[in-house]
Formats: C-alpha cells, sequence, structure tokens
C-alpha cells in the first residue's frame, strides 16, 4: 500500500469517525482482529474502538481532532495529532466541568491490506485532567 493511501485511510477515520461520529467507518477501517495496544485500553477489533470514539464525543461534543503532523514508513504511520473540546458531558465517571480542552496524541499504526492492523497511543491524560481541574497542577502554587 502505498504511503500516501496509509495516510488517506487514517485521515478518514479522524475526519468521518472521530470528528462527525460516523462509527460506519470504523468497520471498514480497521481489520476485524485490530489490535489496540493504548496503555489502559488493550483490546482487540474494532467494537471497543466505537465504545471510545462515543465516550469521547459523549464527554467532549463539540471535540475536534487535527493531524499536525504524519510520517509514514512501510507499512507502519506516525501521527502527532491536537484534540480540542469542551467538556459538557459525563467524563470517566465525573460530571461535566464545562471547561475547554486541549491535548495531543502521540499515535502509531500499523496496516495489513490496506486496514488498521494495529494502535499504539499516547495520550496527553494529565494535561487533560489537568484542564478539566481533575487533578492540580503541580507546577501553580496550592
Amino acid at each position: 500500500m502505498a504511503e500516501h493511501d496509509i495516510y488517506a485511510v487514517y485521515q478518514r477515520l479522524i475526519t468521518e469517525a472521530f470528528n462527525k461520529g460516523d462509527l460506519s467507518v470504523v468497520d471498514e477501517i480497521l481489520a476485524p482482529d485490530f489490535l489496540e495496544h493504548e496503555h489502559g485500553a488493550e483490546t482487540v477489533g474494532p467494537e471497543p474502538l466505537k465504545q471510545a470514539i462515543t465516550g469521547l464525543r459523549t464527554a467532549l461534543p463539540d471535540v475536534h481532532l487535527e493531524i499536525v503532523s504524519h510520517a509514514v514508513a512501510g507499512d507502519k504511520l506516525w501521527c502527532r495529532i491536537l484534540t480540542a473540546g469542551t467538556n459538557t458531558g459525563p467524563f470517566m465517571h465525573h460530571a461535566p466541568t464545562g471547561l475547554p480542552v486541549k491535548i495531543e496524541t502521540m499515535d502509531e499504526t500499523r496496516f495489513v491490506d490496506g486496514r488498521m492492523a494495529e494502535h499504539w497511543g499516547v495520550v496527553d491524560n494529565f494535561a487533560m485532567f489537568m484542564q478539566l481541574g481533575l487533578v492540580n497542577d503541580p507546577t501553580k502554587p496550592e
């Protein structure tokens, strides 16, 4: 699969599934035995990603993901993503805060036969928790 094709598939997932909420594309883009390696979210198959997208869009209904940079080598894609939204829905057993968040994520994705087969993601959850007031900012005096 050509490098531009790998990026186009991934970009479609971000644009259509995450930004627009069209979960039908997840089944088209992910392999049936897709492996998620993100810490705390290790799963198999497309359904857990659909649930994660639904949870994110519930917590941040105005969520928008932007691919800031990417690189492709062989069957792998690396992306830096900026995610922004406003917490107006429940998030990880917490009531909505009404606060905006802006965080970065680093993704590595492996493709097989034009579909996403594996994903490793590092989300800046600490920054998100600080922005939502769920943890104290250690750089600021109390």
